[in-house]
């Protein structure tokens, strides 16, 4: 999914700045909706990054979201609903979908 702000020029090359960091709003709230609905109050927890603010402080903002991202799949792992994919050495996890 593309949602790292280092990465939006390649993502979206033939968009200037502005419309990058707009496509990176629209996949960031994407990921925010869906969050809220596993982890009440992720929405207000992480407020709403300002598209004008330098590269490095919306570094910050994604950093944060990675952060629940990475708790909400830890939980869903110590919860049984997540599957391993990896070895016996180290492993992602995947959160299983639900039915």
């Amino acid at each position: 999914m593309p949602y790292k702000v280092q990465k939006a020029a390649k993502y979206w090359p033939g968009r200037d700045a502005a419309e990058r960091r707009a496509s990176l709003l629209e996949t960031w709230e994407k990921i925010v909706d869906l969050l809220d609905k596993e982890v009440a109050g992720t929405r207000a927890a992480l407020g709403s990054p300002n598209l004008l603010n330098r590269a490095r402080d919306l570094k910050s903002w994604e950093d944060m979201l990675d952060a629940i991202v990475c708790a909400w799949v830890g939980i869903t792992a110590l919860k049984g609903q997540a599957v391993p994919h990896g070895d016996d050495v180290s492993a992602i996890w995947i959160p299983s979908r639900k039915e």
